[in-house]
């Protein structure tokens, strides 16, 4: 089946160098796939990538005199997709060629999170390679890195839960698993869906459905591996704070949803910028006098203002099809390149004087950004139809699940204030 996919892949153009490696993971049961990289008679590239590739060995190999980076780095490109976590391991005659293949990797966001750079001149002895001694050798550099393992142990305990959830829907018959998977997304979208002619919605309340049975289940079997001695001193020892810096990317990772593609969506949850003269005239709070105070020292040239929109329909409702003919929508800005005042408590204070106001700070929307700063106001909502925001905004991101429903719950919180009369 297509969705069967190897964990270590192998590029060579010559099989012989390779062989030892190939039938060394076979032996260890471990899935491996082997691409033959020969410019004339070697394999055609896969048509999309894979997603469970965690270690891909890669021969630095030429084509004719001039050695061609591109040629490497392209099967690379057509295996991992951008930004996903492996292993890379250049197993080659020249390692002096390994500069430009890394610069390459990074133009395409396809920095391994280990390098490791083989000589086959190395281990050559009679007649083969000495494979025993190179896979030492990885697996020595491997454990250097020593949360490494911490990250397998995780993802191997989200697979093995997940095999646990789908093994209780496991029936005698497929007609059987069939019936239980409509009745889950009956059960988590209502009728609205049922009635739904749209597979891709149906597919998407499936999916949020398995994935919070998923998000449960996993923490009782995180104690089931033990913890090295080395990452009980190491990664797990939090005595002491390893930076003080603030990471804009990690930040924006737990902000943020991995999801890219929002094109024409809809989604509780989306951050859109308003690209309507008309609409900003109406519903920017650009001019209100409280964020004029909170932004105060932001209008300087070297900051750019836009209005944005966040989607805060309740996704219960968005699900089941019942928000009726409008979309809710929250006002508020982006803040691109932000003025950082000396005075950072001081700024913080005169932020929290006013209870409408969410502040989301040093966040990017890609690696291109270099500093972005959130900033909603609950006083102003407003509602539109789905077509008219679809023409009328374009999509940026998208909130994760957790911090979308904390800023609900601070909007309900807000808007439902009962307030008090004062006595005279």
């Amino acid at each position: 089946m297509e969705y069967f996919e190897p964990n270590v892949v192998i590029v060579d153009d010559k099989k012989n160098e390779v062989q030892g490696l190939i039938d060394y993971y076979q032996q260890k049961s471990v899935g491996c796939k082997y691409f033959n990289a020969d410019l004339y008679n070697g394999d055609l590239r896969p048509d999309k990538t894979m997603s469970d590739v965690m270690l891909l060995y890669l021969d630095l190999f030429y084509s004719g005199r001039e050695f061609d980076p591109e040629l490497c780095t392209s099967w690379v490109r057509t295996i991992i997709p951008p930004g996903s976590f492996y292993i890379l391991v250049l197993w080659t005659k020249d390692i002096s060629l390994k500069t430009p293949v890394i610069e390459k990797l990074r133009e395409f966001n396809l920095n391994p999170y280990i390098l490791i750079t083989e000589s086959k001149e190395k281990y050559i002895i009679p007649q083969k390679y000495d494979y025993s001694s190179l896979i030492k050798s990885i697996n020595e550099q491997l454990e250097e890195v020593s949360p490494l393992e911490e990250i397998l142990i995780w993802k191997n305990v989200l697979k093995k839960t997940a095999n646990i959830v789908l093994g209780t829907l496991i029936a005698d018959n497929s007609e059987e698993f069939t019936a239980k998977l409509k009745k889950i997304i009956i059960g988590q979208g209502g009728k609205n869906i049922k009635d739904s002619d749209d597979p891709v919605r149906k597919r998407s309340v499936l999916f949020e459905a398995l994935n919070s049975v998923l998000a449960s289940n996993i923490p009782q079997h995180d104690s089931e591996y033990d913890i090295s001695e080395k990452n009980k001193k190491n990664l797990y020892n939090l005595s002491e704070p390893t930076t003080v810096s603030i990471d804009r990317k990690l930040n924006s990772w737990f902000h943020f949803t991995l999801k890219n593609d929002l094109k024409g969506k809809t989604y509780p949850g989306i951050i859109a910028k308003n690209t309507c003269s008309l609409l900003k005239n109406f519903y920017s709070i650009k001019d209100d006098e409280i964020v004029e105070k909170v932004i105060a020292h932001q209008l300087v040239d070297t900051v750019v203002i836009e209005d944005i929109v966040l989607n805060i329909t309740r996704p219960c409702d968005y699900a089941q099809n019942k928000f009726g003919k409008n979309l809710k929508l929250l006002s508020g800005i982006v803040l691109k390149k932000p003025v950082r005042k000396e005075n950072a408590k001081k700024e913080a204070k005169l932020n929290r004087d006013y209870d409408c106001i969410l502040i989301l700070d040093h966040l990017f929307h890609d690696e291109t950004d270099d500093d972005l700063t959130y900033i909603f106001d609950m006083r102003y909502s407003f509602s539109l139809p789905e077509s008219v925001f679809l023409k009328k905004f374009e999509n940026i991101k998208m909130f994760n699940k957790e911090l979308f429903s904390e800023i609900q719950v601070a909007y309900g919180s807000y808007v439902n204030r009962p307030g008090h009369t004062n006595i005279f």
